[in-house]
């Protein structure tokens, strides 16, 4: 004859269940922090942030000169389209030139 052996029972919810202690609370806070502060940023914080870049790469390639006036026209476009699909709320085309920026090289 076998015998069957019964799998302890869960503890129920309330069983479990306690306050946490301020160490726990600060362990929790400091790792919530420390996920937050490695997620991507917004686009809302991140596009202005390539607007800028391509402003001080426009200001590079205006002093090359002649060599670098088609650099200069494809950053102008980019920051033209860019301006108005903020200023349009456009976050599809926002999406796209956010993209672009990303994509010119130093």
């Amino acid at each position: 004859m076998a015998v069957m052996h019964t799998p302890p029972s869960q503890p129920s919810r309330s069983q479990t269940s306690h306050v946490l202690s301020d160490a726990e609370r600060r362990i929790i806070d400091s790792e919530f922090q420390r996920l937050r502060d490695k997620m991507a940023e917004t686009l809302g914080e991140a596009f202005p942030k390539q607007q800028a870049r391509l402003r001080t790469l426009l200001g590079y390639g205006k002093e090359i000169g002649p060599a670098g006036q088609f650099y200069c026209r494809v950053i102008e476009d980019i920051l033209k389209r860019a301006d108005k699909a903020v200023m349009e709320q456009d976050l599809p085309t926002m999406i796209s030139i956010y993209k672009e920026m990303q994509e010119v090289k130093e």
